[in-house]
């Protein structure tokens, strides 16, 4: 009588491998930090503000320009726009800092976008009485058609003057910034000051 087969031996089961435990941390980590597309402008705002302090290490290029409003009664008549451009799947791209005061020539690729409907954040007249002053820091997107979305109030200096300085720039159009001839979103920080010159 032949002798019983031997059972065949047991195969354990495979081992996760280490690019399957890669890919679960890499949508882990996904689900954690929003996707670009979705930042909040607050988020934005943080990068583009990274970007600005890191200087020529920046992995951003960010840009200064000014717009230069006349007959303001608030006499808050330059305002500073630091810009970078927009990528929407891309808010860390690689690009090297510069400076260009409404001065394409030094960044020949990205022309800076220009005021063209000029909004007086005009002073509240109580608070001109109270003598509050200084400069309100804002962070926005200026879009492809010239129009200001996700107005942010960055650093304030009064609720009364930050609304104003709020609403003035959210009611602006701009010409919008050009890339190689075409027209491109970019972020901008801005900096409108105010000083004591009441409405009339």
């Amino acid at each position: 009588m032949p002798p019983p087969a031997s059972p065949a031996p047991a195969v354990p089961a495979p081992a996760a491998s280490q690019s399957s435990a890669a890919q679960a941390g890499r949508q882990e980590k996904a689900k954690a930090e929003p996707a670009p597309e979705n930042r909040s402008p607050q988020q934005r705002a943080k990068d583009l503000l990274e970007a600005v302090r890191a200087g020529s290490q920046a992995r951003r290029r960010v840009d200064t320009t000014y717009a230069f409003i006349s007959a303001l009664t608030s006499q808050s008549s330059t305002w500073m726009l630091r810009y970078a451009e927009r990528d929407r799947n891309n808010p860390g791209h690689v690009a090297k800092v510069g400076i260009s005061a409404n001065n394409p020539g030094k960044n020949p690729d990205l022309v800076p976008p220009r005021v063209v409907k000029k909004v007086d954040p005009c002073y509240p007249s109580d608070a001109y009485r109270e003598r509050v002053d200084g400069t309100v820091v804002l962070y926005g997107v200026i879009r492809a058609d010239g129009v200001v979305e996700d107005a942010t109030l960055l650093e304030g200096v009064e609720p009364r003057v930050d609304k104003r300085a709020v609403r003035a720039f959210a009611q602006s159009v701009f010409e919008p910034a050009r890339k190689k001839g075409q027209p491109v979103e970019v972020e901008v920080l801005v900096e409108i000051p105010f000083r004591l010159a009441p409405c009339l």
